[in-house]
């Protein structure tokens, strides 16, 4: 069956003053599946929300492919894109920032319609319908967002999502602002709907926490390349690459005794995105580092099915103290914790309209 989603040798490049060139986005290539999440994760400055951008059509891409449902974006003209709208929606990070506050809640829950010619009556009715769809009473389509908290802000920036009956949905980071409690909402919420309609999440976050409970398939981004990419069961037990290592072991556990050292431990700081390293990206940072790595950039590895590295030392790869059986336990303690402050999802009520109420 053909993908969903399929993204290759996706580079973008950004000018800058002298000449230079940013280089965020180094050779990506992934592809997503109906019903499926794939999470890009990495530090900030990994070239996670570029990649985002770039597949909704954000930003130019500088070379590579990306065919979306069929259709080709690689070179899209204006109206293709029109079109894509009805494919392919994005939730932002700052709903605070994605809403205007001058506009009512179903009036932006509506604006998605507007592009694709629905009447003025259709728009409202199919707005009040994505409303209930995330939990929310109709009533709040009078509403200013200013009047409510960040967590049903971020529901309502789920339903202007919605409205289009979309595919595919980019995540760029759709619960960090959040609390805790708001933040395990929105979780159980994004999952119920795609059990539902069967819709595709391309998730970015660096919340490793969230992204082992969502995510089907985990794509581990550096410097702009996909250092390594699997099942996320997988990837979290067995971690092939030093930076995904290093990543685990930076985690926020909630038992600080879950804690334990690495033995695959970087050094230095990330280098400039505008002199890349030669050879391995990692190589300034990794403790297992070769004059090979420091001279060719390793080819991608094939370990299992749909589990792949970038890095010729993958074998020496000690299996970190932090997998499986300590993200199992941190996931278990994590639910516990949360379920304690955040019951099973369920609709706000009428009384909470207008009110600042998580």
């Amino acid at each position: 069956m053909m993908p969903l989603l399929r993204v290759e040798g996706l580079y973008k490049r950004f000018p800058i003053a002298g000449g230079r060139v940013v280089k965020a986005v180094n050779g990506v290539s992934f592809s997503l599946s109906a019903s499926e999440t794939l999470s890009l994760v990495g530090e900030s400055g990994s070239g996670k929300t570029t990649v985002g951008r770039c597949v909704l059509g954000l930003e130019t891409i500088s070379e590579g492919r990306i065919q979306l449902d069929g259709l080709d974006l690689s070179h899209a003209r204006r109206r293709d894109f029109a079109k894509m709208r009805g494919v392919a929606q994005i939730v932002f990070q700052e709903s605070s920032e994605a809403l205007d506050p001058r506009m009512r809640v179903g009036k932006a829950i509506e604006e998605p319609l507007i592009p694709l010619g629905a009447d003025a009556s259709e728009r409202r009715h199919r707005a009040s319908e994505a409303l209930e769809m995330v939990g929310l009473p109709r009533q709040l389509m009078a509403v200013y967002p200013t009047e409510l908290s960040a967590g049903i802000q971020q529901r309502i920036c789920i339903a202007r999502a919605m409205i289009t009956g979309p595919k595919l949905i980019v995540l760029d980071e759709p619960t960090s602002a959040l609390d805790p409690t708001a933040r395990a909402d929105i979780i159980e919420l994004l999952q119920r709907i795609q059990a539902g309609s069967g819709i595709s999440y391309l998730f970015i976050s660096h919340d490793l926490s969230t992204v082992r409970f969502l995510s089907h398939r985990v794509a581990v981004m550096y410097l702009g390349m996909i250092v390594e990419q699997g099942p996320a069961a997988e990837v979290f037990a067995r971690p092939r690459h030093p930076y995904t290592v290093g990543l685990l072991s930076s985690a926020l556990l909630p038992n600080p005794r879950l804690r334990r050292p690495s033995s695959v431990t970087l050094a230095g700081e990330i280098p400039s995105p505008i002199d890349l390293p030669t050879g391995c990206f990692l190589s300034s940072r990794c403790p297992l580092v070769t004059e090979r790595c420091r001279a060719e950039m390793p080819a991608a590895r094939t370990l299992t099915t749909g589990h792949s590295v970038h890095c010729i030392r993958s074998d020496d790869v000690a299996e970190a103290e932090h997998t499986a059986d300590t993200f199992d336990e941190f996931q278990a303690q994590a639910e516990r914790i949360l379920s304690v402050g955040a019951p099973p999802f369920s609709p706000v009520s009428d009384n909470h309209v207008g009110a600042r109420h998580e």
